[in-house]
């Protein structure tokens, strides 16, 4: 991360509302729906929102838009808290080319690769079409087939040192899926009554109902369950804006959450070994840890990055279904256009043959956990923050059952 960054923990003290672009109006038996995990846009607004209060507001003789536009945020991130209300373990979400796999009569549970593959001479698929003036792309899998289910709820997000490990030592193994991380927050939905101001007693038939994300998760149900088992969980970004700790608002209904200084290093620097093997191999993988931005679709450009002696190419994709996000324009009073993400966990292949090492080591540095959209407005905001990882740059044969 950059050290001009700094880490700030976001504590709710209650669940907090974030809002999908579902219609919530005045009716009976509406229903506010969260998603299940913030975008990076509502912490880059909160955290621009605090710096403004606390410089003199917005408008005249405090700050304007493109004051606050140009404060770089980071995030966010899930971690989990220590009684301290330190940082006890990062988590992120799980990368898209892990397919997990349930325990069956014949093996334990598993974790299979999905990497490139070399398709057999008479296969054929409508991934690269020849009217297409898209890239041409690999295909990607597992390279033995294999006649399981996926794993049913794997893990949304995963403790940092086995996303390390993976980022180091893709392939496939056994695991215990309760030791890789989190399913993810739980949704706690609440009913409300509309209030008569003049009686002040419910009105009959105004109901409405809102989910919200809970930041503290219960253990397994055990017949002995304690309190002192609840893991509290919070929001982390950095950002170069300062202000000041305390609390403050989040989300929708402006639920209450306090802000605090992280003096933890929570995200350390890309490891030695790591960059040793992506200049041996002149190839790696590209993780989003945030929801990306690219104007191709799930496509990046990587063009902004203009490192001299660097020639990337962008060799498969592993990506679930694309992400929508939307907003208020407060500045021109109306709404944003709708947008399409590639989801964090999306996986990029990437090719850097016949690039310099000095090219590769910067490459690495520019990328590791730092945004990576095509707009710069875009990473200012977050999005896109990603993760190089260990790939060998090649396609693996596929097995053919016949």
């Amino acid at each position: 991360m950059s050290n001009s960054l700094q880490p700030w923990l976001i504590l709710p003290r209650d669940p907090v509302i974030v809002r999908d672009g579902r219609p919530f109006g005045p009716d009976p038996g509406a229903r506010a729906q969260s998603l299940p995990f913030p975008f990076p846009a509502t912490l880059a607004g909160a955290v621009r929102t605090r710096f403004g209060e606390q410089h003199g507001g917005f408008g005249a003789g405090g700050v304007s838009p493109a004051d606050v536009l140009s404060l770089s945020v980071r995030g966010p991130f899930l971690v989990q808290m220590t009684e301290s209300t330190q940082v006890a373990r990062l988590l992120l979400p799980a990368p898209g080319d892990a397919l997990l796999l349930p325990e069956t009569g014949q093996h334990p549970p598993l974790r299979r690769w999905l990497r490139p593959l070399e398709l057999a001479a008479d296969a054929r698929t409508n991934l690269n079409p020849s009217d297409s003036a898209a890239p041409r792309l690999w295909h990607v899998g597992m390279a033995a087939p294999i006649a399981d289910k996926p794993l049913t709820n794997p893990p949304t997000f995963w403790w940092w040192d086995a996303y390390l490990q993976w980022l180091l030592e893709p392939g496939d193994s056994e695991i215990v899926p309760g030791k890789l991380g989190l399913r993810g927050l739980v949704s706690e939905s609440r009913v409300h009554v509309r209030i008569d101001p003049t009686s002040g007693a419910a009105v009959e038939g105004f109901l409405y109902q809102t989910s919200a994300l809970e930041f503290d998760r219960r253990p397994v149900p055990k017949p002995a369950w304690r309190l002192a088992d609840t893991m509290t969980l919070a929001l982390l970004v950095t950002t170069d804006a300062a202000f000041d700790e305390g609390l403050g608002a989040l989300g929708g209904e402006r639920r209450t959450v306090c802000w605090q200084h992280c003096n933890d290093q929570v995200l350390a620097p890309c490891p030695a070994e790591l960059c040793a093997a992506i200049r041996k191999t002149q190839a790696c993988r590209l993780i989003l840890a945030t929801p990306g931005v690219f104007a191709q679709g799930l496509l990046p450009r990587l063009n902004w990055l203009a490192i001299s002696g660097l020639k990337l190419t962008v060799r498969a994709v592993v990506a679930s279904r694309y992400d929508v996000i939307s907003g208020w324009d407060y500045d021109h009073n109306r709404a944003k256009p709708t947008r399409r993400l590639a989801p964090a966990g999306t996986v990029y292949y990437l090719s850097l043959a016949d690039s310099t090492e000095s090219a590769i080591d910067q490459f690495i540095e520019r990328v590791w956990f730092q945004p990576v959209s095509d707009a710069e407005q875009d990473r200012l905001d977050g999005f896109g923050v990603a993760a190089p990882g260990v790939w060998d740059g090649k396609q693996a044969p596929m097995e053919v059952k016949r």
